[in-house]
């Protein structure tokens, strides 16, 4: 007996202070509870919107497999992609060209997209993964994107002045004419015998119609396409390439062994005394010391571009022959009698009529003139008295301008004369000296026609010769003779014939300085990249063209110098048909080669793999455009590049980044999907979708907004279960009703969970979708069930003095207890899981079961002493500060409750007959 007395005693302490002492226990947890729900909440991120974080297992072989791939760096792709879809609403063909250009505006509208951070303006060139054509011009070329629209021209709208002289630069001629131009040469040398048949095509018409090709196939420039798009096992392609890199070499070898060569024998001349004159000492020291500077500084992509340079020379003469002397014969013949009345009135008139081996000369002699800073294209005609081009029309022979380096010389000369080949070989050795020494003081004759007129040393020496020339523009002159009549029809022949060649990026001009000085060789390589430019040859314009209107003929069905077809004023038959072809990047397929359609083309008819020119295509429906973006890391150093245009971005952090990012995709596909929703806005509906590397994208919002709408349900929930208390513990008597402790135990319950959650958000566990849409209705169905058995076990009570209060608890201390312990033991086994959706959702029900415990047991049951106190004291339910009417008390009324869910129901229902409602 005295036993069971200890025992009530102590399962009675807790609850018989908390008579005492209420206050603490009504004030502590609710207190607690609110700092943590407040603290939690308030974290910026307490939403978990990464797929990967909720069901990727974390634990097992799968999860090994990922730490190791982290481990190396490999374990995300290295850029973040968004999908920017097209569909035709009416579910017809959107190859129109009013659909497309719909396509191309918001296109246009779309990677405009900007957003301000911290006064810096962020655009889509400093979230895109590439920007550059090459080393050193990021900022200088268009973002990288995959489109079905880079099949029609109009897609070249993104293409700004820079980025046009970037793929100029970078792609024209780094990867098509400075690969292409010394494997012309080794063609025509090397290879001559084994690319016989292949010149022969592209030169000769009859020959080329022989062989089953049109007459038009015989165009020499189509060598230059041949060299770049022969097959690997054609005999001249394997020649070319076979010989390509010895050649390079060996001629590198050359180049800076001469020039190392003749430093050393020029030494030998300054020593042996023979020259004492100070001038030519001082002379003799620079050669030395230009001399060996050269043989030290050359560089194999030097040599390789003397190569170029000296071949596209050769082209210029050899593809130009022919129209050279058509267009000069046909001058001469015709234009209101020039050549006879050029006779008449005595002039230095040229010759009635050359062939092409005279046309060849000439424009050697033309390349290899002066430069003229008067008309620098200048005129290959020799008409004219002076080279510059400030002369008169038929006052001399010659032609107007040149690169200003002679390169007619013999490459070999300087070999031979410095005996290259046996200078090792001291018993062997015989150079070409005229003494027994190189003079180049005297001069020796030897020295003159070995040396300084070869075209290997007149090319590199020009590098160190400084020149104050420009590009220019100016109209070549026409006659200077007694007749006006004469004058003036030569002055519109000469207009004719002078070439406007000079861009504003041939620098200096007259109005760009440019990096001045510039030396010799700067202006040689101008000149010849003018005419390389011209109509005559590439035709191609800086500044201006770009690869939809100058195809480089990489891409199957591309031609050298082409142009992608528009849409614009197409029929619908026409823009399909043009369609029907591989699709490429803009540089047709240099990088990617052919873009697999199956990404970027749906609804297609025929399908994708059986459409072609011969089977075009007849409908498209959806279109799609790829895009990839820098995760931050990457966007940081982006935007401290100093080609950036407002300048380079240095106080960004990772985390400013990220920031970026997320708000940029979001904005990104806000513009991209505009009207989506809205059957009237256009023909074309556009839905985008972005991953969530980086910063959460499309997926990531979804989820978050899906975690997010369990708000009104849980809401709802809530005022239902309070509702359905109320209506279970109202009562008539205002004194036996309990509505108030009741609302305040649903209260303590919610405030239970809701701190719970913010003290698993402080923990580093966010709010996942599984944990949004299922804890809320589990938890406070747990906890409302336990405020139910303490309110009953009060109900129950036949007084409301403390001796009643405390039997109540001692009665749902253990019941309470084994159900929270059942529970947390329950939601803890679930931990094993190493699913983070499930295991995370555990651990959290399992705080949420400990917080329901503690304020169910130690903080509710407070209230409810409050609570008998006002029913002793006879103060009303709810409306606590009145007290009940003596009629109230005394009234009996049978509980409406008992009547019609007890006796009506239940207990016919489950104890006796069904005799409901009777």
């Amino acid at each position: 007996m005295a036993a069971h007395e200890t025992e009530k005693k102590e399962a009675s302490w807790p609850f018989s202070h908390m008579s005492s002492m209420p206050l603490p226990y009504l004030l502590i947890l609710p207190i607690a509870f609110v700092l943590l729900a407040g603290f939690g909440w308030s974290q910026d991120e307490y939403i978990e919107d990464k797929v990967s974080d909720i069901w990727i297992p974390t634990r097992g072989a799968y999860a090994q497999d990922l730490d190791y791939a982290q481990s190396l760096g490999k374990d995300r792709l290295p850029y973040t992609s968004f999908a920017a879809m097209a569909i035709s609403r009416d579910g017809e063909n959107i190859f129109t060209a009013s659909r497309l250009d719909e396509i191309r505006q918001r296109m246009e509208k779309t990677e405009s997209t900007t957003i301000d951070w911290k006064g810096h303006k962020i655009t889509w060139d400093d979230i895109c993964y590439q920007n550059n054509a090459g080393r050193g011009t990021t900022y200088e070329f268009p973002c990288a994107r995959l489109t079905p629209m880079d099949l029609f021209q109009e897609a070249r709208w993104f293409f700004d002045e820079t980025d046009r002289i970037t793929w100029y630069n970078e792609v024209v001629r780094k990867r098509l004419v400075l690969p292409r131009t010394p494997r012309f040469g080794i063609l025509s040398t090397t290879c001559a015998a084994q690319c016989a048949e292949t010149v022969g095509l592209r030169t000769d018409p009859e020959f080329a119609v022989s062989q089953g090709y049109d007459a038009s196939y015989a165009e020499p420039l189509g060598l230059f396409y041949d060299i770049g798009n022969m097959e690997m096992n054609h005999p001249c392609r394997q020649c070319i390439e076979a010989a390509f890199e010895p050649t390079m070499i060996r001629l590198t070898e050359y180049v800076k062994g001469s020039f190392l060569v003749l430093a050393g024998e020029l030494t030998k001349f300054l020593q042996n005394g023979t020259v004492t004159a100070s001038e030519d000492v001082q002379e003799l020291t620079q050669r030395i010391d230009q001399y060996y500077g050269l043989s030290q500084s050359i560089t194999r992509a030097d040599v390789e571009e003397y190569y170029t340079y000296s071949t596209l020379r050769g082209m210029y003469a050899r593809f130009g022959a022919a129209q050279y002397a058509a267009g000069y014969n046909q001058m001469m013949a015709t234009d209101a009698g020039l050549l006879p009345v050029c006779l008449q009135l005595g002039l230095d008139c040229p010759p009635a009529n050359v062939d092409a081996a005279t046309g060849t000369a000439a424009l050697l002699a033309h390349v290899d003139g002066v430069f003229s800073s008067f008309n620098t294209a200048g005129s290959p005609f020799p008409f004219w008295s002076l080279a510059n081009g400030t002369g008169v029309m038929f006052g001399g022979s010659s032609p107007v301008s040149g690169s200003g380096v002679d390169l007619s010389g013999q490459p070999e000369s300087l070999g031979a004369y410095l005996d290259l080949a046996n200078f090792t070989n001291p018993s062997a050795w015989s150079p070409g000296y005229s003494a027994d020494f190189a003079d180049p003081i005297t001069p020796d004759p030897a020295w003159t026609a070995n040396v300084e007129r070869n075209p290997i040393y007149k090319w590199f020496m020009s590098s160190l010769e400084i020149s104050d020339n420009r590009c220019g523009n100016a109209a070549l002159t026409g006659t200077d003779s007694p007749s006006d009549d004469y004058d003036a029809s030569t002055a519109g022949l000469a207009a004719s014939l002078s070439i406007m060649g000079c861009t504003k990026f041939d620098v200096p001009n007259a109005n760009d300085e440019g990096d001045s000085p510039y030396n010799k060789q700067h202006f040689a390589k101008m000149w010849i990249d003018i005419h390389l430019n011209s109509p005559n040859f590439l035709d191609i314009v800086q500044g201006e063209d770009d690869p939809y209107t100058w195809t480089t003929s990489n891409g199957c069905g591309y031609s050298l110098g082409g142009e992608r077809e528009p849409y614009s004023g197409r029929s619908d038959e026409s823009i399909l048909y043009n369609a029907s072809r591989e699709l490429y990047f803009v540089d047709e397929g240099a990088s990617l080669g052919p873009i697999d359609r199956h990404l970027l083309l749906g609804g297609v008819f025929p399908p994708i793999e059986e459409y072609s020119k011969d089977d075009p295509l007849q409908k498209v429906e959806v279109i799609q455009t790829l895009y990839s973006g820098l995760l931050p890391a990457d966007i940081l150093n982006r935007v401290k590049n100093c080609n950036r245009p407002g300048g380079p971005i240095t106080n960004m952090t990772v985390e400013d980044a990220e920031a970026i990012l997320k708000s940029y995709k979001q904005l990104f596909e806000e513009n991209w999907s505009e009207g989506y929703d809205d059957e009237n806005n256009g023909d074309v509906q556009f839905v985008f979708c972005s991953d969530d590397s980086g910063a959460i994208g499309t997926t990531g919002r979804i989820l978050r907004d899906i975690t997010l709408d369990n708000g009104k349900l849980m809401a709802i929930s809530i005022c239902l279960i309070a509702l359905f208390s109320v209506i279970l513990l109202v009562s008539p008597d205002w004194i036996e009703s309990r509505v108030l402790i009741t609302l305040i135990g649903v209260c303590l319950v919610v405030l239970a969970f809701f701190a719970s959650l913010g003290l698993a958000i402080l923990i580093g566990i966010k709010i996942n979708v599984t944990l949004a849409w299922t804890l809320p209705f589990i938890i406070l169905g747990i906890g409302v069930d336990d405020v139910y058995i303490v309110l009953m076990a009060l109900k129950k009570q036949e007084g409301y003095g403390r001796e009643n209060f405390l039997r109540a608890m001692r009665e749902v201390a253990v019941p309470v207890s084994m159900t929270s312990v059942v529970n947390c033991l329950m939601f803890a086994v679930m931990n094993i899981s190493d699913i983070p959706a499930i295991y995370k959702t555990a651990t959290v029900a399992t705080i949420c079961v400990i917080a329901l415990y503690l304020s169910v047991l130690f903080c509710y049951p407070a209230y409810c002493w409050l609570d008998m106190k006002r029913q002793a004291a006879g103060y009303r339910d709810v409306l606590f500060c009145f007290k009940a009417q003596e009629n109230d008390k005394d009234e009996v009324r049978k509980d409406v409750r008992q009547v019609w869910l007890y006796e009506k129901f239940y207990y016919p229902v489950m104890l006796g007959t069904c005799e409901i409602f009777m």
